[in-house]
Order: C-alpha cells, then structure tokens, then sequence
C-alpha cells in the first residue's frame, strides 16, 4: 500500500531558534520504520517546510495513496489538520483519513463524529498504527485495534484501552531519509518517553504514561547512525526531562560515547530539582552545550505548591553552575496561575532578571487539552472567556481567561513586562555567548 504521512501545518508558531535546522516529525518517522519494509511511504513535513494547503494536496495527490495519516502534536496544528483533511476527502473520497498526535489524542472524543475521518489514533502510534494498515490491506475487521477510534461500516468503534511500549528498545529508528531533505534538519533523539512527574499543566504523563527509558547500548547505536549517514554531531536529546534517570544512566551513555570515540554538541532539557554539581559535570563532559530549564516560577510560595522541589536560590546557583562550566542555560518561566498574586509575578520577573542567562522565556499559562488544569478549570478558580474554542484560539502567549486575583487585561499588560525583560537579555546574548565559548575551550 502506499501510505502518506503527514506534518500538519501550524496557524500559529513559535519562532524556530535553532541555527542548525529545524526538528524532524519523529513521531511520523517512527511510523515510517514501522511500515516501510511492507509499504510505500511519503513523509510530508508541512510544519517545518511552511508549505500550503495546496502544496500539500498536490503532493498527496501526485503520490496517489490509499492512506493519510495527519499528525497534530501542537494545538495550533489541530484546525488545519481538519482543513486539510476535509478537503482529501471531497477531493480522494477514497483515500482513508486517519489522524494521530497529542492534540489529537485529547480532543478525541470531539473529532471522532467528522464525516471525514476514518480512524484516530491515540497516544503511541507505532503499535496501533501497524495493525490498522495490516487489517485494511487484508480487508480485515478494524474492530477492537488497542488504543483506536475506528469508523466501520457506519459505526464508531472505540478501544480506549492501550498498553505503552515496555521496551523502547525494540522499536526501529527514525526514517530521517525519508525528509525531503534531511541534511536540512537538526538532529533529535528520543531517548525516553512519559514523565515521572504529572504537573497540572502538562499534558506528557497523560500521553505517554510513566517514564521508559531506552538502553544506552541502543541510544547510542541511533547517535553512531546520525553521525556516520548524516555527518552530523549536533544532536539534541529531545526528552521533557533528559535527567530523570539520574547520574547512573547518563554515564552509561557517556562510557559508550568515550569508547565508541564521538564527540557532540548535545542539547537537552532538564529539572532544577534533578541535577546537581556531579551531573552537571558529566554532561560538560559529554558534550552538552545547551540545558533548557523549565523554572517556572520565582516565587517560593508558587514553587511549592506546583511541586517544585527546589528553591529560587537553587535556580541562580545551578544556572551558574552550567555557565562555569561552558553551559548555555535556557529557563523558562511561566505565570497567570489561579494560586498567583501580583507579588508572586513580580517575584518571576525579578528571578529572570537575576539569573546568569540571556536565554530566558516567558509565557502565560496555556490551558490545553489532556491536563488538569484545564479539565478542572474552574476548581482551579480560573474562568474561561466566553467564546473559549480549542478550535479557534489564539494560544501564542495570549490570556484565555482570568483567575481570583488578576484580570485577562492585567496578565497581558504583565506578559509585556516580562517579553521586555527576555529582549533586554537576549540582545546581550553575543557577548555572553562569546563569554561562554572561552569556558567551552577551557574545558575542552
């Protein structure tokens, strides 16, 4: 069969801060490894290639398959995923839509009556996906597929219930080949899923289950592949929280690097609360250059009750830790929380202005499906404006409701504040770059 995959594109998008190319769909070229020996696949990355609904249909169509599978991992991809799906149906009546991704995954429910979409597939595709393709090709009942909401002969079939992949290690590599220019690309590895923590505002326990780490044996047999077939040693490990298994799992993918002799330029991210002087030395070591931090917050109170388990303190003595040690720290903050008082914003502003970084991000808490937060909404006390619409929002930094202490006028007014602070810093990031590639030749 041929099968057609799919990034869909996005109607509003972060900017790409990546100079060495933006991130493949891996979730896509994973299915792609799955099903390539059996089938004809065509990877379109509508996403990062910017391409139109008509560039994406021609292509579909040139490529005539009997399946296209969308993927919606970002919210602002859901809506022109719908678009484009409709329109393959009224243009390829025949051709099977079937749709995948986070996004997709908790907005189920709600997109499973669209006439034009055959199938869903919900968290983990390599698995569901394979046996779908499978069924259909022997022409199959699709009855009872693991983690799928099926359309057949007229009736929606729903098995909601999915065992997550125990052994990641048994799953083939990403088809990076299968881009329409892969050299274009950065390179990401996946080296786990899941989350061991379940924050209310994150919807990654909820799609992927608890944390599954892959080998370091078969880590680094993907990272000798990128290097040998695509002559890259960039590589971003692309985990929630790369840190998570500690000390111990790190340094048996360092002693595998050693002995393999590769030497990167890894990125990654990781928790304040789940990194410490020893860690932070070995991934010096190893190769990183980059450590996205989710902070969140600069005040105590706040941290707290999010569970942070570190304190402001820790965040200014860690994040100077990575810059002695030629380490670009990128932190995050975020505000507009039901618990949060003026007082405590102005406490995240002034830890953004005080850490040793001109690589700081601010944003306002987006409500977005799958987390608790949003399903608990008004338990949270937050209030929802009235024409709220997954479907039609604007999630780029914008404040969807208001909360106990602070208007939806007042979080704007604040978010502007605290985008000031992130440009003053950021146009000084030259001179802390060149600062910190003295301390990368130190170490080096």
């Amino acid at each position: 069969m041929k099968l057609c995959l799919v990034n869909s594109p996005a109607k509003v998008r972060m900017v790409n801060e990546n100079a060495h190319g933006p991130s493949g769909p891996s979730g896509l070229m994973y299915l792609a490894s799955m099903l390539r020996n059996e089938h004809d696949i065509q990877i379109i990355d509508a996403f990062n290639l910017y391409l139109s609904d008509e560039d994406i249909l021609q292509k579909i169509y040139n490529f005539q398959p009997q399946v296209v599978g969308l993927s919606a991992l970002f919210l602002s991809q859901v809506t022109p995923t719908l678009q484009i799906a409709k329109r393959i149906k009224d243009s390829m009546g025949r051709v099977k839509v079937v749709l995948g991704g986070n996004s997709i995954t908790f907005l189920a429910e709600r997109l499973k009556k669209l006439e034009y979409i055959d199938a869903i597939i919900l968290h983990e595709g390599e698995i569901s996906f394979k046996e779908y393709i499978r069924r259909l090709e022997r022409g199959e009942s699709l009855s009872g597929i693991p983690g799928s909401i099926i359309k057949e002969k007229g009736e929606i079939i729903e098995n909601r219930n999915y065992k997550f992949i125990d052994n990641l290690d048994k799953l083939p590599f990403p088809s990076r080949d299968l881009l329409s220019d892969p050299l274009a690309y950065s390179k990401s590895v996946v080296t786990g899923r899941g989350c061991p923590f379940n924050c209310m505002y994150c919807s990654t326990k909820k799609m992927w289950g608890r944390y599954r780490r892959r080998s370091a044996q078969n880590i680094v047999e993907e990272i000798k592949e990128i290097t040998q077939k695509f002559n890259s040693n960039v590589i971003t490990f692309s985990d929630d929280n790369f840190t998570a298994y500690g000390y111990h799992s790190t340094k048996q993918i360092y002693d595998l690097l050693i002995e393999n002799k590769i030497a990167l330029n890894l990125g990654l991210s990781a928790r304040i609360d789940l990194v410490n002087d020893r860690l932070l030395e070995l991934l010096a070591k190893m190769g990183v250059t980059k450590i996205f931090f989710g902070v969140e917050s600069g005040s105590e109170r706040v941290l707290k009750i999010l569970g942070r388990n570190y304190s402001t303190r820790e965040v200014i003595d860690k994040v100077d830790r990575c810059v002695k040690l030629g380490i670009i720290p990128v932190c995050s903050f975020m505000f507009g929380f039901p618990f949060e008082t003026i007082e405590d914003i102005k406490k995240t502003f002034d830890l953004m202005e005080r850490v040793n970084t001109c690589y700081v991000q601010c944003h306002i808490l987006a409500l977005l499906p799958g987390t608790e937060i949003y399903k608990k909404a008004e338990l949270f006390g937050l209030k929802l404006i009235e024409d709220f619409d997954f479907l039609n929002v604007n999630f780029d930094n914008q404040a969807l409701f208001f909360t106990p202490y602070l208007s939806r006028e007042k979080l704007m007014e604040l978010y502007t504040e605290g985008e000031s602070i992130c440009q003053q810093k950021f146009m000084r990031r030259w001179m802390y770059k060149k600062r910190l590639n003295e301390k990368m030749k130190q170490r080096i």
